[in-house]
């Protein structure tokens, strides 16, 4: 917690005039967390409620799973509210994402669709999302919930379709080491490193984790799934702006790093679009294809 609070980069989100603060907080999703520990003050938002209500769902959805003998295990955000965050208003989550064994994915719907009658399901139609579907929930309270479920942990490989399971207490979850890989593609290799709640997850995996974590193993899937420079530039961030040291990740990047960006994550930025290409191990096979897709997808629509 002492190396985010008294980092540059908190800092500077400190010093910003107010209104643009209270933007870049609520955009990066660590408006709760940077209000009660950087200001000690008391949030005031429903934040700690909905989580509380996500996390009943989960465990509910958990059992559900569990009867109908599924091969499954919870990834992300709502696995942390219970391990990495002292308290469930520290973490802003808008889903519960679920990892399911591709040949179970029909079943797993159904089950859902069952135990459910009023969920409302959306498949995912392009290929960065082609192995997703979105579940929406309303539960007792009115509030919409929603549940990703993944078939495989990456859009660009079949690899690591399913990972293997730690069921010894709460939420089923991927083994660290899967985990850990897996929350560096979803923040640098596929989203860009547009929020930074998603970094921070990342900083308190490795800082409760890096003494138990296989590095050999983490090292030889980073370079089988080709996210090696997604994962140089967040082992360059955290240095830079929280002065971990991330020797265990083999190497460095030449990619430039910007703060500013870590603060507007701006999409119709040059930056942005370089980014969106060199993190990409394979610039055209990677980028460009993903690219492409993209916007023949968002053409359709």
């Amino acid at each position: 917690m002492k190396e985010v609070l008294a980092s540059p980069l908190f800092r500077e989100i400190s010093l910003l005039p107010e209104k643009r603060r209270e933007t870049v907080l609520k955009e990066q999703g660590i408006e709760d967390f940077f209000t009660i520990h950087f200001f000690k003050k008391e949030s005031h938002s429903q934040l700690k409620y909905r989580n509380a209500l996500l996390l009943e769902t989960a465990y509910e959805i958990m059992e559900v799973l569990k009867k109908g003998n599924v091969n499954f295990c919870f990834i992300k955000g709502i696995v942390f509210l219970e391990s990495l965050y002292p308290s469930l208003e520290d973490r802003f989550l808008s889903d519960i994402d679920i990892l399911v064994s591709e040949d179970q994915f029909e079943e797993v719907i159904s089950l859902v669709k069952h135990n459910f009658p009023e969920a409302d399901v959306s498949r995912g139609s392009w290929v960065g999302d082609a192995h997703k579907v979105e579940v929406q929930i309303s539960n007792e309270y009115n509030l919409e919930i929603t549940v990703e479920f993944h078939s495989k942990l990456f859009w660009h490989t079949d690899f690591w379709g399913t990972s293997e399971v730690v069921k010894d207490k709460g939420l089923y979850r991927p083994k660290d080491e899967d985990h850990f890989v897996y929350l560096i593609y979803h923040y640098a290799f596929q989203h860009n490193c547009q929020k930074l709640y998603w970094l921070l997850d990342i900083l308190y995996f490795y800082q409760e984790n890096k003494d138990q974590l296989d590095w050999g193993y983490i090292n030889k899937k980073i370079k089988e799934i080709k996210i090696v420079r997604s994962s140089l530039f967040v082992k360059k961030i955290l240095c830079r702006e929280f002065g971990i040291n991330m020797s265990q990740l083999n190497g460095q990047t030449w990619i430039p790093f910007y703060r500013k960006y870590l603060l507007e994550a701006n999409q119709r930025s040059l930056y942005y679009l370089f980014l969106k290409f060199f993190l990409k191990d394979k610039i055209f096979k990677q980028g460009l294809f993903y690219s492409i897709k993209w916007l023949k997808y968002y053409r359709k629509e």
